[in-house]
């Protein structure tokens, strides 16, 4: 355990002091490394960057990179809602919306050239980095989420999704369009052109 903490960077007295006394980014480090005593073949990371400077959060996912490289975990599944993270420490990332499954492929094709609407939507609204906020507008995604407590019925982006159309009433099939790239969108797997609400 010792050398896991220095692995990250705290001493051995975290241990005997009270979570209220550590920073966030020492509690995240600290549970990180107790989740990982006994080497598990997957380790499911839930929203572990949340409430985390940027500097931190780099800092979490590198240590999950090097808990991954040295053999400490086989897998990682990272929950967050946080793209930026998920690109530097993911070979694959899976984009849901209001609970289901909207684009699946690997990493570099998510960021650079992803198809469904919302994963567009919200790379774009992502802010740029080096890029001063009076030189750039960053967009967001206009509407609000459904209720999943009663979902629509087919498409549940469709009520923000620019390029909607009737067929969007109904579900899309979440399918492979592309060898490893699978996406659950009419327009895509159909070929509309741009624009909607035809």
């Amino acid at each position: 355990m010792k050398r896991r903490l220095d692995l990250v960077g705290l001493s051995a007295d975290v241990l005997d002091r009270y979570s209220f006394e550590l920073s966030g980014g020492m509690r995240q480090r600290v549970t990180i490394v107790l989740s990982t005593l006994l080497n598990p073949s997957l380790l499911i990371a839930d929203e572990v960057t949340s409430a985390l400077d940027v500097s931190t959060q780099r800092a979490v996912g590198e240590m999950l990179l090097e808990f991954r490289d040295r053999g400490f975990v086989k897998s990682v599944i990272a929950i967050t809602h946080d793209l930026s993270i998920l690109a530097q420490i993911a070979d694959s990332i899976l984009v849901m919306y209001a609970g289901r499954l909207a684009e699946k492929a690997s990493t570099g094709i998510i960021v650079k050239a992803p198809l469904h609407p919302y994963t567009q939507m919200l790379l774009a609204s992502l802010p740029e980095v080096g890029v001063r906020h009076d030189q750039t507008t960053l967009t967001g995604i206009p509407g609000r989420p459904p209720s999943l407590v009663n979902p629509p019925t087919g498409c549940r982006f469709a009520g923000r999704c620019p390029f909607a159309r009737e067929k969007c009433a109904e579900a899309p099939p979440f399918e492979e369009v592309q060898p490893g790239h699978h996406v659950a969108c009419w327009k895509v797997s159909q070929g509309w052109p741009e624009g909607g609400r035809a």
